[in-house]
């Protein structure tokens, strides 16, 4: 089974070179760059696992509260 990842970072050079990264070892991978977009792409998928790189305002004060409901 691929397993699916959702990678936030905003800074594109380190987002492509771990995406790159996971893709080579088989994982299927979807990106984001802001917090609103994270959030669209996390209610949406079927992610195994969510990374989040950087420090999004936005991705910690809203999502986690959607999250917790």
């Amino acid at each position: 089974m691929v397993e699916k990842i959702l990678i936030v970072e905003d800074e594109r050079t380190l987002q492509e070179t771990l995406a790159y990264n996971l893709k080579h070892q088989g994982c299927e991978v979807e990106t984001a760059n802001d917090g609103q977009t994270a959030f669209d792409k996390a209610l949406g998928t079927s992610a195994v696992l969510i990374i989040i790189i950087v420090f999004l305002n936005f991705a910690i004060n809203i999502t986690s509260r959607q999250f917790a409901k």
